[in-house]
Formats: C-alpha cells, sequence, structure tokens
C-alpha cells in the first residue's frame, strides 16, 4: 500500500513539474512575440525618422546618404569586421548585437551630431557595416541582412 502511495505521488509531482514546463514555454513564447513586435515597430520607426531627418531617402529600399554614412568613418573598419564576424545572424539579431557592442559609439558619432533617436543610427551603422547603400525592413524583419 506504501508502494502505491509513493507510485501516485511520484507521478503526481511528474505532472506537475510538466505542468510548470509547459505554462512557462508558453509564457516565454508569448513574451518573444511581443519582443519581435516591438522590434518591428521600432526598425519601422527608424525608417520613418531616417526619412524625415533627410540621412535617408525612402526609394524602397531606404537609400543612406553620404553625409550619414560618413560620420562613422572613424569606426567603419570595426563596423566592417563585425559584419564578416556576425553576418549570418538573423536580422533582429545583427541590430541589437550592433547596439550592445558599438551603442555608445554610435551615439557619440552619429546619433547626436544628426539628432536622431529613434533607431536610425544602426541602419545606418548596419549599412556602413555591410559597405552597402541600402536597407530594406524586409531583409531585416525576415532575418537576410547577409545578401
Amino acid at each position: 500500500m506504501v508502494e502505491i502511495a509513493a507510485y501516485g505521488s511520484l507521478v503526481m509531482s511528474g505532472v506537475s513539474v510538466l505542468s510548470v514546463i509547459y505554462f512557462g514555454a508558453v509564457k516565454i513564447a508569448k513574451l518573444e512575440v511581443k519582443v519581435d513586435t516591438l522590434w518591428d515597430f521600432q526598425m519601422r520607426r527608424a525608417f520613418s525618422e531616417a526619412v524625415s531627418t533627410g540621412v535617408a531617402t525612402m526609394n524602397s529600399p531606404l537609400q543612406i546618404t553620404e553625409k550619414a554614412k560618413h560620420k562613422l568613418d572613424p569606426m567603419k573598419v570595426e563596423l566592417q569586421q563585425f559584419w564578416e564576424e556576425n553576418k549570418t545572424l538573423p536580422g533582429i539579431d545583427i541590430i541589437m548585437k550592433l547596439e550592445s557592442k558599438f551603442g555608445d559609439q554610435i551615439l557619440k558619432e552619429l546619433c547626436i551630431p544628426l539628432g536622431l533617436s529613434h533607431g536610425s543610427c544602426l541602419l545606418i551603422a548596419l549599412a556602413v557595416a555591410k559597405g552597402v547603400d541600402t536597407i530594406n525592413l524586409d531583409e531585416i524583419k525576415s532575418g537576410l541582412v547577409y545578401h
């Protein structure tokens, strides 16, 4: 009788643990969707800011101006090296890593001098890192930034 109670208790404990794991996974998945949605929102605002402040033009894709790119000349080599080391990361991940590694420097070299604050600095830095003149929002959202 004691063995049956012990096994029953063990089974109930296992079910409880699985329930916690399941509900935890659901919460994490919901949080991930929210974070992805916020990043998509932020990147759309970045495109808008870049066009409205004149550092880029919206010719689908976003065309970065030479003036904006030249602001990052002091760190161009570092950005390009970063790109070579990270170009296979998904779009949002590479932008977050770019911000994490170079955020303070990008702020001083680009954002403050050009009066930018909504993420367009990261788009410009990404263009400099890639050595391109254009950035496509769909590529960032889909993770295909290494084209």
